[in-house]
């Protein structure tokens, strides 16, 4: 049985080795002409493209300045919005952004679709959240929401 683990030890070994030969000759584009090794990283052009906060193509309606980061505002929103508003967890949704920022957003589980967002951008110490209606209208214990997570 010991023979048997050594061989598989040495196999899964082997296998490695060869792995990361294969990801750094992809990484560096090995050029078949003259068997050089490429200075500069290919880029995946197939790659998604960062993960950027939208562009949003209405005005807030609320912007409010609050001293928590990002994760802290969005959490306090999301416990507003379960608590305050008696909505299950299928009702609303985060949204994680690479530049930092995030979302809170409603969302009609039977539709899919997207009701008021706030969106939470890091800002110095702290963070702002700009609510929006997305084209509807929305009760001012809506609009007072940002204000509870200052």
């Amino acid at each position: 049985m010991f023979v048997h683990f050594r061989t598989l030890s040495i196999a899964l070994l082997a296998t490695f080795a060869l792995s990361a030969c294969a990801d750094l000759a992809y990484v560096f584009n090995k050029n078949k002409s003259n068997d050089k090794v490429s200075s500069t990283p290919q880029t995946d052009v197939s790659a998604k493209p960062a993960n950027y906060l939208p562009q949003r193509d209405e005005q807030p309606i609320n912007t409010v300045r609050s001293q928590h980061d990002v994760y802290h505002a969005a959490q306090c929103l999301v416990q507003h919005i379960a608590s305050d508003f008696n909505l299950p967890d299928d009702f609303y949704a985060t949204q994680g952004y690479d530049d930092g920022a995030a979302t809170v957003l409603l969302v009609n589980p039977a539709t899919g679709k997207s009701g008021l967002y706030i969106d939470i951008v890091p800002m110095n110490n702290g963070s702002q959240l700009l609510l929006y209606p997305n084209r509807a209208t929305i009760s001012n214990a809506w609009k007072r929401l940002p204000e509870k997570c200052r």
